[in-house]
């Protein structure tokens, strides 16, 4: 039964595993192939089953590519739901092309569902990807949906901006077609403008790309006819462009037949300008277009039919609303601020907390060095506190050499005078030395003397040095025999000492602490002292005696 379950749970495991493995792989068919051909990478999305899904992230892959798909299959839509999945996964996630995309095809369909302000704040939220990672290509996008906005909103100053910054990164990113398309634009803005000087270096730049598609082809001759129209051109001028625009054009719905009804008003074509109308609204124009009814009423007036133009001036009126129109513009400028205002506000608490963590550290590395610093005072005054007692010790020791006569009657008399003298002086000099640090002023921070400090404690060694030495001059006999037994210089000054008549528990205070405790017993393990040979102090006099 144990193996039944166990080859169960493998082959579930396995199939899972075969799915998850199968979903990546069309996922990255379908990514593969987007650009080229939208169709099949959107039938390759809808073949794969959301139940396989194992993730959010490949959820979230999924919905993206799927928005992408239906977007450049030109398919409008205007719910978000889908996109939305998408956009909660990687506005969290440091994947920048795919954060950027996410709210890039958002507003897509807040455009394609009419709610531009939505579709601005996303399009804001898209720009604000700071990171090489994104595309020029794909910024140029965001600039040509953002153009659009502005352009719906008749804020023309705004369309011109996101204009040029879209021919930028087409030009960038190498793709002349969008760079013409975003030049164009431009020039098409300056016709409504009035500025033919700008107009005609636009047209100029346009002129230098000899590979024009077919769309925009078609758009520079629908430009150039209604700058002929806006110049006042000869109706012989008039015609030609008309003709060349309407011959190039594959199919009448590519016409903008408004802008030949013009033209036909303008040379006093009535009968064609009317069938110019008709042939807008067969192709698909817009019957509640006010720019239609104005044409419409100039064509009706011109043929006398007074009461039909009076109505229809009278549509054009309601439908073109001015004050609606500055209402919208501040509406699109409003989203703006407040957006701007938000990423201004996100940038401040992103400041504030930066400062926050950084007065954090700094009050946490004080702490630190602060704590250290104390350490370091408190070794140094237990270090100080140190010096006062070797001081106090070699005072007392002082008062006992003198007068040397107190201490000559152990020592042959001849001897005696210069040797204990000599001892003496490298007493006096190092009490001298540690009554010049103590009764100097000392600073508030015992750190400032921190150097003097470490050298009086480092010289300490070199007294019981020294009066070895002098031992060794006077006393060879003496030295030689505690040298051959192994001690060192500063052990044989120690021996030297206890002659002198210091005691055992006294010498702590004269040599270095971190060994005087225990060099008695190590100096007894060196000589090979036992108990019959008595006290270190009793043996070491005793052999100086012998030795002299």
């Amino acid at each position: 039964m144990k193996n039944v379950l166990t080859v169960s749970i493998l082959i579930s495991v396995l199939t899972f595993c075969g799915r998850n493995q199968t979903v990546d792989e069309s996922l990255d068919r379908a990514e593969s192939c987007m650009s080229a051909s939208p169709d099949s990478a959107l039938a390759i999305l809808e073949s794969i089953d959301s139940l396989h899904f194992d993730s959010r992230s490949q959820n979230a892959r999924y919905a993206l590519l799927k928005s992408i798909a239906l977007d450049k299959n030109y398919i409008d839509r205007t719910d978000d739901s889908l996109v939305n999945i998408a956009v909660s996964y990687y506005r969290h996630r440091r994947n920048a092309p795919c954060k950027f995309k996410s709210y890039y095809y958002q507003a897509r369909i807040y455009q394609n569902a009419g709610l531009m302000d939505k579709a601005m704040e996303s399009l804001f939220c898209a720009e604000h990807i700071r990171s090489n990672k994104v595309s020029a290509e794909d910024l140029a996008r965001l600039y040509f949906a953002k153009a659009q906005i502005y352009f719906s909103r008749f804020d023309l100053s705004g369309e011109l901006d996101e204009l040029r910054e879209a021919a930028k990164y087409s030009e960038i990113s190498g793709n002349d077609n969008n760079y013409v398309s975003a030049t164009l634009s431009q020039a098409n803005t300056y016709l409504i403008l009035r500025d033919y000087h700008k107009l005609d270096s636009c047209l100029t730049i346009v002129n230098q790309h000899t590979d024009l598609s077919y769309q925009n082809h078609l758009k520079m001759l629908d430009i150039k006819l209604l700058y002929s129209l806006n110049v006042d051109s000869s109706v012989e001028a008039l015609k030609a462009d008309c003709e060349r625009y309407i011959n190039y054009a594959q199919s009448e719905s590519d016409l903008d037949w408004k802008i030949i009804a013009q033209v036909y008003i303008k040379i006093g074509e009535t009968e064609l300008s009317r069938d110019a109308l008709c042939r807008y609204i067969q192709n698909g124009g817009d019957i509640n277009d006010e720019a239609y009814y104005y044409l419409l009423a100039s064509v009706q007036k011109s043929q006398e039919e007074y009461v039909n133009a009076y109505e229809s001036i009278i549509r054009y009126a309601k439908l073109s609303d001015s004050l609606d129109l500055v209402k919208i513009n501040q509406e699109v400028k409003s989203v703006k601020n407040n957006y701007e205002n938000n990423i201004t506000i996100i940038k401040q608490r992103i400041l504030f907390v930066t400062i926050v963590i950084i007065l954090i550290i700094v009050i946490l590395l004080c702490l630190f060095i602060y704590r250290k610093f104390r350490k370091r005072e408190l070794s140094l005054r237990l270090q100080y506190d140190e010096i006062k007692v070797e001081y106090d010790e070699l005072s007392a020791l002082m008062e006992k050499l003198k007068p040397i006569e107190k201490f000559m009657d152990t020592l042959e008399k001849d001897n005696n005078d210069e040797h204990n003298a000599q001892v003496q002086r490298i007493i006096e000099m190092r009490v001298k030395a540690l009554a010049a640090f103590l009764n100097r002023d000392m600073p508030d921070s015992l750190s400032k003397a921190t150097v003097t400090l470490e050298e009086l404690l480092n010289n300490r060694e070199k007294v019981t040095v020294s009066i070895g030495l002098i031992y060794a001059i006077y006393f060879p006999r003496f030295v030689s025999k505690l040298t051959d037994c192994g001690l060192t210089a500063s052990e044989i000054g120690y021996c030297c000492l206890l002659i002198i008549g210091l005691k055992t528990v006294e010498l702590p205070k004269v040599i270095n602490y971190s060994n005087a405790y225990n060099i008695s017993s190590r100096l007894r393990t060196k000589l090979g002292l036992t108990t019959e040979d008595g006290t270190l102090s009793a043996w070491v006099k005793r052999t100086f005696n012998e030795s002299r």
